[in-house]
């Protein structure tokens, strides 16, 4: 067994029978933790209002529709990877009007291998996932730097008569010479013209 400094979350949506009982031989708590099972779909719909999971695994064989409908309304509130498990003789069907929204689709009857090899590409796609949203709260600190800043810019403007240039420089200055970021000298400007 390998210890990985990382678990993937799982949300199993499934009825009850057998492969409820033998899913867990292929999620290992090493890397799959914590697992909930869930065997009622309005049950997974209110779960999911409460929390997220990296992982979400839909096997509902009972209607076919009814699991793929779940993992359309799902998929657009980016609640995970989903991967959606249908029979064989539908998977064409289902796979094309599930993969436009980012649901992985596999069909129900494959190998215990072809199943752990199918978690660990969802794995991947969590981390894809996961550096995506990152680099968004990244672009939103920068954006927010930038209105503080022109924020500050322009209460110079108004209240120490400078020009854009100017109350520009000054801000950039007051950053250097205290060495500080820019957001930093833009509050320390808002907070003294206050």
């Amino acid at each position: 067994m390998i210890f990985r400094d990382r678990s993937y979350s799982v949300l199993l949506v499934c009825g009850k029978g057998k492969f409820a009982e033998q899913i867990d031989k292929y999620l290992p708590y090493n890397e799959y933790y914590p697992v909930k099972k869930i065997h009622a779909l309005s049950e997974a719909r209110r779960d999911l209002l409460e929390r997220s999971y990296d992982i979400i695994i839909v096997n509902w064989p009972a209607s076919e529709s009814e699991g793929k409908r779940f993992v359309c309304d799902i998929a657009g509130k980016g609640k995970g990877a989903i991967l959606l498990m249908v029979g064989r003789d539908l998977y064409d069907e289902v796979y094309f009007d599930v993969v436009s929204l980012g649901v992985s689709c596999i069909p129900r009857q494959i190998s215990g291998s072809e199943f752990s090899m199918s978690l660990r590409l969802l794995c991947s796609e969590v981390e894809r996932l996961s550096g995506e949203q990152k680099k968004q709260l990244s672009l939103d600190e920068k954006m927010a730097e930038i209105r503080l800043v022109n924020k500050a810019k322009w209460a110079l403007i108004e209240k120490k008569g400078m020009s854009e240039e100017e109350a520009h420089k000054y801000i950039e200055k007051l950053a250097m010479d205290e060495r500080m970021t820019r957001k930093v000298a833009a509050e320390k400007v808002l907070q003294s013209l206050s």
